[in-house]
């Protein structure tokens, strides 16, 4: 999974430059853009606030490289990922980022995504954790959906 994601925001990240240095209007209209999807993205998570967690699904069938290569592969058919990390160094990251910070952009997402991914399978193999994570699911849909929201409009009503 993090693998995907890592590829995926190196193509927002260096895609992205790319075309807008050659073509400033373009980068007005992935800016609004990115501020709408995060905003129906933050609209999403707080109106599925509500829906109960699927069951854990039985184990999947193969070795380890199986396993990998659907996890890849998975990450890899999903564009979105790549519209959300544009959004997001839309909103944060300088136009003109330098070399090395795009290098260690791509490290954290590495890092942030390993972790993120480590610590959902840890967490959520036990009963406790979920039964936890049952009950505050309301609540931490409704920060991240409201967080969101809030990056969405500064996204798309700065002056950037």
């Amino acid at each position: 999974m993090m693998l995907g994601a890592v590829a995926w925001a190196a193509a927002a990240l260096y895609g992205l430059q790319a075309l807008f240095a050659h073509f400033a209007w373009l980068y007005l209209v992935f800016r609004i853009a990115g501020g709408l999807f995060l905003i129906w993205l933050a609209v999403m998570i707080w109106r599925h606030a509500r829906d109960p967690l699927p069951e854990i699904a039985a184990p999947a069938a193969g070795g380890d490289g199986r396993i990998f290569v659907r996890a890849l592969l998975l990450q890899l058919s999903n564009p979105k990922i790549m519209v959300f990390f544009g959004s997001i160094f839309l909103s944060i990251l300088p136009q003109d980022l330098p070399g090395w910070m795009q290098a260690a952009v791509l490290a954290l997402v590495a890092f942030d995504e390993f972790t993120w991914f480590a610590l959902l399978a840890l967490m959520f193999s036990g009963n406790t954790a979920r039964a936890f994570y049952r009950r505050a699911k309301f609540w931490l849909d409704r920060i991240m959906g409201g967080a969101l929201a809030l990056l969405g409009l500064r996204l798309a009503l700065s002056t950037r």
